[in-house]
């Protein structure tokens, strides 16, 4: 029998597996199901176990930095509610006609930013590999996969976690939609109505896009352009196809990165996946290179 005893002494105490090994100690005469949820409850528990000793970082980040790019995108939100939105879709609506190629084209982007698709391929993901059997791989491989399982994980729920705010959000505010706009104007309010036309601010789809290429952006930081240029086409989508105002798009954007950023901080508070530096960026953690 393969041993799956804990890492040597000489391992980094920050290379901790315990929420994968929990599960993989007790899986080998189990059948897929009880793996998967030995799997999955271990992972769950590090997650939510208390702040670390010596974290000296709160949750939202002191950089200046950090509060200036709130500031500003704060203001582009606010300029473009008050004085652009209806200019700006009135304005796309003379130069790129509903029956256009280019609107074409971004009715096929737009749907990047829906979580179904997201969530549908994470979910079985991960589902596959939480029952495979972990205790017969080499020790490399399982290291290597428990950084992947976390990986999928962060993603389902920074993505499915930041839609649901987002909905929950944009149905109470009641923004009419651009569809609307010459009927009440860009800024029409039905409080908490719950229907899709009253539902502008924030995008949801923008908000998948934003927690998504964030997601992306601190799992695998190198390919950070591919990952940006991702988003911002998607947020850019909605308003393209008349779906939003642009506000309600660079709303969307700013609340589903900042949803992300925030959840890997406070798994960083944790020990868990991220860790915490200099920089208001969370850096992620692996078991192996």
């Amino acid at each position: 029998m393969i041993d799956v005893s804990p890492l040597p002494d000489y391992t980094p105490q920050y290379i901790s597996v315990e929420h994968f090994q929990w599960g993989m100690n007790r899986s080998n005469n189990k059948n897929a199901l009880q793996r998967s949820r030995d799997t999955f409850v271990g992972a769950w528990q590090r997650s939510f176990r208390p702040r670390r000793a010596g974290v000296n970082q709160g949750l939202l980040p002191s950089k200046s930095r950090f509060w200036i790019w709130i500031l500003v995108l704060t203001v582009a939100i606010a300029w473009l509610f008050l004085l652009l939105d209806a200019d700006l879709v009135r304005w796309k609506r003379q130069e790129i006609p509903s029956d256009s190629f280019t609107v074409t084209v971004f009715e096929l982007i737009t749907l990047t930013g829906t979580s179904g698709w997201i969530l549908v391929i994470t979910a079985i993901f991960g589902l596959c590999l939480s029952i495979s059997p972990w205790s017969q791989l080499p020790r490399r491989a399982r290291l290597k996969r428990a950084d992947l399982y976390a990986d999928v994980n962060f993603i389902f729920f920074t993505v499915a976690l930041s839609g649901i705010a987002a909905n929950f959000i944009k149905n109470t505010i009641g923004r009419a939609r651009p569809r609307l706009l010459e009927e009440f104007g860009p800024h029409y309010f039905n409080y908490g109505a719950f229907e899709s036309t009253f539902a502008s601010f924030p995008s949801g789809h923008s908000t998948t896009s934003g927690a998504f290429c964030m997601a992306l952006i601190l799992l695998y930081p190198r390919y950070w352009v591919l990952w940006l240029v991702f988003g911002l086409l998607g947020g850019l989508s909605r308003v393209v196809v008349d779906a939003h105002y642009p506000s309600d798009a660079l709303a969307g954007l700013m609340f589903g990165t900042g949803f992300a950023l925030l959840a890997a901080r406070w798994l960083a508070q944790r020990g868990t996946m991220f860790k915490l530096s200099k920089s208001w960026i969370p850096h992620r953690r692996r078991h192996a290179g």
